[in-house]
């Protein structure tokens, strides 16, 4: 799985591959955040969902454009809808 981005320095589309998060990988802030961000009803939810084999995808926080090589953020801190 990939994401694509248009660079808004140059204007070029660009893939960025997913950032796969696999349950033993995960610390407990991370575990915190992905219940935030997917509104779970808390830790059992979310222990339900991994072992039942389901696997996160994340973007990448920041992405660097290979043509004009500007680093930018991929998404807004203050946007929770981006998640």
């Amino acid at each position: 799985m990939a994401f694509m981005w248009t660079c808004p320095e140059c204007g070029r589309d660009n893939f960025e591959r997913t950032i796969s998060i696999e349950n033993a990988a995960l610390s407990q802030q991370d575990k915190e955040e992905i219940i935030e961000q997917l509104q779970l009803d808390g830790p059992e939810e979310l222990e339900e969902m991994l072992a039942s084999g389901r696997e996160f995808a994340l973007a990448p926080k920041d992405v660097n454009c290979p043509h004009c090589k500007q680093n930018f953020n991929t998404i807004d801190p203050g946007d929770t809808d981006g998640y």
